[in-house]
């Protein structure tokens, strides 16, 4: 129904027949490219068969282009680079390579493959369901080739997908080269894909989904997009260390002040329900100058808060959010000054390319 033209048109739009791009040295580009004079090459090439050859990568991205609404992006390892003379920051800015198919699409694709995880009855790959995320995600198993035949005996079997599906943040691939047994990407690539992502939208801190009941009977629930507000632990007169693998374990943003090797004080208090993304501050004794967090992208009561605890002075310009924090000396003491402006203000000193400043340790997602 697609035919071959169509076909052969989204493998090119989708990556497979070139490089990706990524900032990295030796990148191996896919070749697909099958016998157009041999009907059956067009057949085989919709299910992995004849002459396809992709990398890990390739799938990634073309995966992470229906994640991102149909957007296909390039990919890249370094976020930004600081000159150490200038202290000049250059950060990589996400780049979309081409708009390969339409957000409605996309969302309907999306729907499809996380259909293959949630159907736990039937779906290939239902192996990878997380508990309170929406996980989206495909199967594969490929024959290997010596020589010009297939060998049944040897498979790679993978499992690639992304979550959370309301709002992706992470998308990976498994592939398993030759597993002992003879089992398909459901049963041996999925578990381990389950354990990856689990782990990692929990150090994100990305919060699960609440369950609801959806009948009288309450025999079945649906999961509802109202997130889990999680509560803050008490961390102070802790270790750092100990400070610092409790968060890690529970999957919560934090940030370290001071370099001394026990918790203070921290913010928010414990017992404080956080909002979804919200950062833990963990504050260590402070010297005569202490040290000022990057604060960039906080309200300014979270602000006003933590700069509050570290005892210093404090002037505010403009309304919204901090997008930009200079230090300075005031009757001795240390004055930062707050520059203020709305969340939606796109500027270039937007809080989400900021970076921490000297003397502070940012614990975040990968």
């Amino acid at each position: 129904m697609l035919g071959q033209d169509r076909l052969l048109q989204y493998i090119d739009d989708f990556g497979f027949n070139g490089k990706t791009g990524i900032d990295l040295p030796g990148e191996a580009s896919g070749v697909v490219n099958p016998n157009l004079g041999r009907p059956i090459e067009i057949a085989t090439l919709s299910y992995g068969h004849g002459k396809v050859l992709v990398t890990p990568l390739q799938q990634l991205v073309a995966v992470s282009a229906i994640a991102n609404g149909g957007k296909l992006m390039t990919p890249y390892v370094v976020k930004e680079v600081t000159d150490p003379n200038t202290g000049n920051t250059k950060v990589t800015q996400p780049s979309v390579v081409r708009q390969v198919i339409d957000e409605a699409s996309a969302k309907k694709t999306g729907e499809y493959l996380e259909q293959v995880v949630a159907d736990q009855v039937k779906g290939t790959g239902r192996n990878a369901h997380i508990e309170g995320y929406r996980v989206a995600g495909k199967t594969g198993t490929a024959i290997k080739v010596e020589g010009k035949d297939y060998v049944k005996s040897k498979v790679l079997v993978s499992f690639i997908g992304y979550a959370p599906v309301n709002d992706p943040k992470i998308a990976v691939i498994v592939i398993i080269d030759e597993p002992n047994v003879e089992v398909g990407g459901g049963k041996a690539a999925a578990p381990v894909f389950k354990e990856i992502v689990s782990q990692s939208l929990q150090y994100m801190g990305v919060p699960k989904l609440a369950t609801e009941t959806s009948d009288k009977d309450s025999k079945k629930t649906v999961e509802s997009e109202a997130p889990v507000l999680r509560t803050t632990p008490d961390l102070t007169d802790k270790t750092m260390k100990e400070a610092r693998e409790t968060l890690l374990d529970q999957g919560f943003d934090f940030e370290v002040v001071g370099e001394e090797a026990s918790v203070e004080t921290q913010y928010p208090e414990a017992g404080t329900k956080l909002a979804p993304g919200q950062r833990i501050y963990l504050l260590s004794k402070q010297g005569d100058k202490p040290t000022i967090p990057n604060l960039q992208g906080e309200s300014l009561r979270d602000a006003l808060e933590i700069l509050t605890l570290l005892k210093v002075e404090i002037a505010v310009e403009g309304e919204g959010y901090v997008s930009e924090q200079i230090e300075g000396i005031k009757n001795g003491k240390t004055l930062v000054t707050l520059k203020l402006k709305p969340l939606n203000d796109n500027s270039e000193d937007d809080p989400a390319t900021s970076t921490a400043d000297e003397g502070t340790e940012s614990e975040s997602g990968p």
